[in-house]
């Protein structure tokens, strides 16, 4: 509600599609075209109805610090410079890995993490080797072990091959 009053709109994410909490937004399509996804389609209720996995706020940098005061709950984890993931305190990408270590029972220095965006340096830093894709944010880069080729190159099929992990 805050976020609509604010004129900022939201996308919710369940396991399986993604709705907009507004039907067309310059910021939407800016960050989430930035990743090659297409303005999710407009469901402004979705959230009533569904169970939601992650959500996605759309403001500038400065204008998220009002959602970070008012909802001390959630993280805010900057990706684009118009969008932020909404996470709940304690949920993340490297979480998640923790858990999947600790269910699998493997060394963390055994697990490998690719990522380019501000959204994974926790994960990068966490992981026993982070590699940062070669079009990775500079803050990605700089906290990992190994910088690969970008998407665009094959970058994960050419650091597994510079890692040793496949041939």
């Amino acid at each position: 509600e805050e976020a609509h009053r604010n004129g900022h709109p939201l996308v919710f994410m369940n396991v399986n599609e993604m709705k907009a909490s507004m039907e067309d937004h310059p910021y939407i399509h800016d960050s989430m075209g930035s990743l090659k996804f297409p303005h999710p389609p407009f469901d402004p209720i979705y959230y009533e109805n569904e169970d939601i996995y992650q959500a996605l706020l759309f403001c500038k940098a400065e204008e998220e610090q009002m959602y970070v005061k008012a909802y001390p709950e959630f993280r805010f984890v900057r990706w684009h410079n118009v969008s932020t993931d909404v996470l709940p305190v304690g949920g993340s990408k490297a979480e998640g890995i923790r858990r999947m270590i600790e269910k699998l029972d493997i060394a963390k220095e055994d697990v490998y993490a690719f990522g380019d965006g501000l959204n994974d340096i926790e994960m990068l830093k966490f992981v026993g080797t982070g590699v940062a894709m070669g079009n990775a944010h500079e803050e990605a880069k700089k906290v990992a072990d190994f910088v690969t080729k970008s998407v665009g190159e094959e970058g994960i099929l050419y650091g597994l091959k510079q890692l040793e992990l496949i041939k």
